[in-house]
């Protein structure tokens, strides 16, 4: 092989190289920001659940006791 004709395969093996990178990183990107939405998302669900969690707490709180009834005064 001539040294052009190598130069030549080299750099459009190069360049394949870099196109795919450039692929692999976008995917990268695009999943790990994906990942961080759903973090963000299960953070968002927990933080409901623990407020629901309080409200339903809050909810079963005992019942105001009840008043008893008035004693009759025997008469004589």
């Amino acid at each position: 092989m001539s040294r052009n004709s190598k130069n030549h395969a080299e750099h459009h093996t190069l360049a394949k190289v870099r196109k795919l990178a450039k692929k692999v990183a976008r995917y990268t990107l695009a999943n790990a920001q994906c990942l961080d939405s759903d973090a963000e998302e299960e953070d968002k669900e927990d933080e409901r659940k623990k407020e629901d969690s309080n409200v339903k707490r809050k909810r079963k709180s005992p019942p105001p006791p009840k008043q008893s009834r008035k004693k009759r005064s025997s008469k004589k």
